[in-house]
């Protein structure tokens, strides 16, 4: 008696370690473990590392419900506990955290990517104002751009094209035949061919957004197809990371940083934005037509900010700042009504119905009950 119970239970060990279900198991964790680790190097390369972690957790359990002959009860368990703990507990733990942030439109990014951003702010003015003719060429392998200037002050000289708002990058110069003449420019200069007055007009969109560098820190800009004009040109603001301070060329202040953005002194009222003025919440404070504690998007409404941990701010808006906690409150009281009326109903409608298909007299109880089965 116990040699055939011992073969049976010797038989269905070797079916779990090399029958078809252990093989189409197999393969299943195998396809997940790929899915897994590609998403998980996706998440890590954007810096997502509390994704990263979830993923890890995942993938260490689901490795170790499938594939281990010990834990076959808990393979009913996994696929709930892995949807719950995306679903339920990440949201849960990712919105405590946001709560006790700065994050909202205006602080989305990080302080690094703020400054990236900030760094690529150009700051163009007029120089002296001069115009003149120029030559417009495209190299047919790269597909770029080149002018060839000539004005008063500027000797004949040519530029690849870049974006006006790529202030990182400064092209330089190619040379120019001395001779060169801007009423009847050559077919060629260097690898770049002459563009047609057709061919120009195809080509309008790229020239109204590129400026080329000249000698001296000058750029020029394009006014028409077939002229420039002279202006001076390079990033609006310069981060200092050693004084962690933000220096805006355009107004010349140097700003601090703060919280979830660089707040600057001695800025001119009529620089500052009205709007930021008149909020109650406002800490600008200004004398003699200056204000100081003065936000950068105050002075730049486009300026991002950076999101950053400000503990329990948030929360104790919600008992002092009635713009806040007032809408809150509504919303709150709507919610928990919400959720408790529809618990109770969906209860006791589902235990009204509970108790009619339990009536042994009723008839087609089992297609009731599949009818409500089906669904959950």
């Amino acid at each position: 008696m116990n040699s055939e119970r011992n073969e049976r239970s010797a038989r269905r060990r070797l079916q779990r370690s090399s029958g078809r279900a252990f093989w189409l198991r197999t393969v299943s964790v195998a396809v997940f473990d790929a899915l897994a680790i590609l998403a998980a190097s996706t998440l890590a390369a954007n810096g997502a590392w509390s994704l990263v972690a979830l993923v890890a957790f995942a993938l260490v359990l689901v490795n170790w419900a499938y594939l281990s002959p010990r834990t076959s009860a808990s393979r009913w368990l996994t696929p709930g506990l892995v949807l719950m703990a995306f679903f339920v507990v990440y949201p849960v733990l990712y919105t405590s955290y946001v709560s006790v942030t700065n994050w909202q439109t205006g602080n989305i990014l990080t302080k690094e990517q703020a400054i990236e951003q900030l760094g690529r702010r150009s700051l163009t003015t007029s120089a002296s104002g001069e115009s003149g003719p120029m030559a417009v060429y495209r190299d047919p392998t790269t597909d770029e751009l080149a002018l060839v200037v000539v004005g008063e002050t500027v000797q004949p000289f040519a530029g690849v094209l870049r974006s006006d708002g790529d202030v990182a990058t400064v092209n330089e110069a190619f040379p120019v035949d001395s001779s060169f003449d801007i009423t009847e420019p050559p077919e060629l200069v260097g690898s770049f061919e002459l563009l047609t007055r057709l061919s120009l007009t195809a080509e309008a969109g790229r020239l109204e957004e590129g400026v080329i560098d000249l000698p001296g820190g000058s750029v020029a800009e394009v006014e028409t197809l077939t002229s420039f004009r002279l202006v001076t040109g390079g990033p609006r603001y310069l981060y200092d990371d050693a004084s962690d301070t933000l220096t805006d060329t355009q107004l010349g202040l140097t700003c601090v940083s703060g919280e979830g953005t660089f707040y600057c002194d001695q800025v001119p009222e009529v620089e500052v934005a009205g709007l930021a003025l008149s909020a109650k919440d406002s800490a600008i404070s200004c004398t003699s037509g200056s204000c100081d504690n003065v936000p950068l998007f105050a002075i730049d409404s486009s300026a991002p900010g950076w999101r950053q941990v400000i503990g329990p701010d948030n929360y104790v808006d919600l008992f002092q700042n009635e713009r806040i906690g007032q809408p809150f409150l509504r919303v709150l009281v709507w919610n928990v009504a919400f959720a408790s009326g529809s618990v109770l109903l969906t209860f006791a409608l589902g235990l009204a119905l509970a108790i009619l298909v339990e009536n042994e007299s009723m008839r087609g109880r089992n297609v009731y009950r599949s009818i409500y089965i089906i669904p959950y």
